[in-house]
Order: structure tokens, then C-alpha cells, then sequence
């Protein structure tokens, strides 16, 4: 009697997600180019004196990401 429980449930399981379809389209970003990571100095030397100050700065070269789906907007919190 439990393994008949068993396989009525496995085929319950199974029609319900083989009734589920699969909404909207899909959506690919594009523009994953490999950036160039930098640095304003080679050495770097850390003392009392500029302890306050910046020693080391970072920068990278922008690449422009797009989406198939050109209707599609950013969320609200994110910055344009």
C-alpha cells in the first residue's frame, strides 16, 4: 500500500510540473569585454606622514553592457 502511495505521489509531483509553463522571453547581456585594471603608482610607501592621505588608486577601462531586449529598463536603485 506505500509504495502505491508513492507512486501516485511521484506522478502528482510529476503532472504539476509538467503543467507549468515557462513565461517570458529570455533576456542576454552582452558586452563582457575584458577590462584593463591599473594602478597611479608602483611602489608604495606608508608612513605617519600620509597616513591620512591616499597612497593608492585603482582604475579599470568601462565596457558597455547591452541586452537583447531593448524595452527592458534598469531597476529603480540601481544607478544609470
Amino acid at each position: 500500500m506505500r509504495t502505491i502511495q508513492s507512486y501516485i505521489g511521484a506522478l502528482l509531483i510529476l503532472l504539476a510540473m509538467w503543467s507549468c509553463e515557462k513565461e517570458g522571453g529570455l533576456i542576454v547581456v552582452s558586452g563582457f569585454e575584458t577590462s584593463q585594471l591599473s594602478s597611479d603608482v608602483t611602489d608604495i610607501i606608508l608612513t605617519a606622514d600620509n597616513q591620512e592621505t591616499p597612497v593608492l588608486a585603482f582604475s579599470w577601462t568601462e565596457s558597455t553592457l547591452s541586452l537583447s531586449d531593448g524595452t527592458m529598463k534598469r531597476p529603480p536603485p540601481f544607478p544609470q
